[in-house]
């Protein structure tokens, strides 16, 4: 099993892993293989943080629009999709990452500073990590220069 540290902090920016409220929770593979949770804050193979999901709470899902189409972070495109009725509609000036709600209604496009927990994808045998890396880095650095550009305006 692949259990090669996840680098959660990126995470940390756009306001996905933050908790202000308590001890945020994240699940990592310990030594023998099986499942943990820890404070997020410890030095584990963090694979992605636990949260109890609601139906009124939406959460991440890896995804962003680049080069005209919708790719999860790993490089591959949706197999199939659950947009809310007049979604994606392009909200945001940054909104290069969707959120996913777990309410009937469906899938959202936001800003990256909207506030949800996240959602990894973990296949048997190891974790999608840095594959495909050019989209989601060039997505991202992208997204950067919107927020510096946003902080210079105000």
């Amino acid at each position: 099993m692949n259990t090669a540290a996840v680098d959660y902090k990126t995470w940390s920016k756009y306001n996905v892993t933050n908790d202000v409220f308590g001890v945020q929770k994240c699940i990592f593979v310990n030594a023998t293989g099986g499942w943990s949770r820890a404070d997020c804050e410890q030095k584990f193979n963090f694979l992605c943080k636990f949260e109890q999901f609601t139906r009124s709470k939406p959460f991440w899902l890896p995804a962003v629009f680049y080069s005209g189409k919708w790719i999860w972070s790993y490089g591959e495109q949706p197999g199939f999709s659950k947009w809310k009725p007049g979604e994606p509609n392009q909200c945001c000036s940054s909104g290069k990452i969707f959120t996913a709600y777990s309410r009937p209604e469906g899938w959202s496009d936001t800003s990256p500073f909207f506030r949800a927990a996240a959602v990894c994808k973990y296949k048997k045998g190891h974790l999608y990590k840095n594959l495909q890396r050019q989209y989601y880095a060039a997505v991202i650095n992208e997204m950067e220069e919107d927020v510096r550009k946003e902080k210079l305006a105000t």
